[in-house]
């Protein structure tokens, strides 16, 4: 087991591992959670998404990482319970503890306690993509449960990092699934091909070929390079914020082993899909689609990579383009005049030389 010093980052680092199987993928996510969030009676994660038409919350996958085998079949059991607005209205990005949540949807715990009575609260962490869909861990406890400023900081560094690679992986498995040919080009669709050890730029596609764009990239694997080394038992809080989640908006970073296990450095195209309101710009997009969320401009700012003065600014034209005041009004806005705007095309690349089976439930 990690130390839960050097948890944060191995968690990161199962966020974006494209060399293990979809069926693994997940399991190694949830698994790698455990030093940080188990409290005794087992740690469980679950999969899925939030149709927009607001329906019912799709779980695709779940997974127990310690504790009772049946934990997942009894947590179904209690959310299924709650009226289906009220698990919606939970169902948004949040890390917090079930004695809180208690507050705003007291049968949350009425239907815990009956249906896991060796429980009495409980950590739950979700991460929420703007396309819809979420991680959620939930670990029980057997007394109260709180949480610090930092440890709620860390964790929401991390949930940006779950729902990145979330969305990368399914961006990557729609492309290796189209009837596009033998796949030719950098692995994974990269726009950047960096050697691991001396981050020499080694392919970028016309997209990333500017002189700032690939001394930006350079810049961002060196602050992996050292998330990932000994930052990461000496001093992990840092470690987890050089590491942002993507890179100016359109580029997670990802390590990367060819056939020969030579070692890279991926920069892959990963921009969130966004709500397009006529007359915002791709980046006050991005940014008004986690604001919707309810998220921090601090956050924003981890999650795409960008310094806060430019994402206060992107926010500040939004609202004034969008003619709200406050951040309701702007999801109210959003509701009536957004759009889903498709990702970029991802190429599928070189695959790795390493289909869950998922079930399908309504909270």
């Amino acid at each position: 087991m990690n130390r839960p010093s050097e948890a944060a980052i191995t968690i990161t680092e199962a966020a974006y591992d494209l060399q293990v199987t979809e069926t693994d993928w997940f399991p190694r996510v949830i698994d790698a959670t455990v030093p940080l969030i188990d409290h005794g009676l087992g740690v469980a994660g679950l999969v899925g998404t939030i149709p927009r038409d607001c329906g019912p919350g799709k779980v695709a996958e779940m997974h127990v990482a310690t504790g009772p085998a049946d934990f997942p079949m009894h947590l179904m059991r209690a959310m299924a319970e709650v009226p289906r607005e009220s698990v919606r209205r939970q169902l948004r990005p949040r890390i917090g503890v079930l004695s809180e949540v208690n507050v705003e949807e007291p049968r949350f715990l009425e239907a815990w306690t009956r249906h896991i009575d060796y429980a009495t609260d409980g950590i739950g962490i979700t991460a929420l993509d703007p396309n819809g869909r979420f991680v959620h861990i939930i670990a029980p406890a057997s007394g109260a449960v709180t949480l610090s400023r930092v440890e709620r900081d860390r964790w929401r560094m991390l949930a940006a990092h779950l729902s990145a690679g979330l969305r990368l992986r399914g961006a990557l498995s729609a492309a290796h699934s189209a009837p596009t040919g033998e796949a030719t080009g950098p692995p994974c669709g990269a726009d950047v091909v960096l050697d691991a050890n001396s981050f020499r730029v080694t392919e970028a596609g016309k997209d990333a070929q500017l002189p700032v764009s690939l001394q930006a990239v350079r810049d961002a694997a060196i602050r992996m390079d050292r998330a990932r080394g000994r930052l990461r038992r000496d001093d992990p809080e840092t470690a987890l914020k050089i590491w942002w989640a993507l890179l100016r908006g359109r580029w997670s970073m990802v390590e990367w082993f060819d056939t020969d296990r030579r070692r890279y450095i991926l920069a892959v195209p990963n921009a969130p899909r966004v709500l397009d309101p006529r007359g915002l710009t791709a980046r006050e997009c991005q940014v008004v689609a986690y604001a919707a969320l309810g998220e921090s401009k601090k956050l924003i700012a981890y999650r795409l990579g960008i310094s806060g003065p430019r994402t206060s600014e992107a926010l500040r034209s939004a609202m004034r383009k969008l003619c709200v005041k406050t951040q309701a009004q702007l999801v109210e806005k959003l509701h009536t005049l957004g759009t889903e705007q498709p990702p970029r095309p991802q190429r599928p690349g070189r695959s790795p030389k390493a289909e869950s089976t998922a079930s399908t439930a309504n909270p």
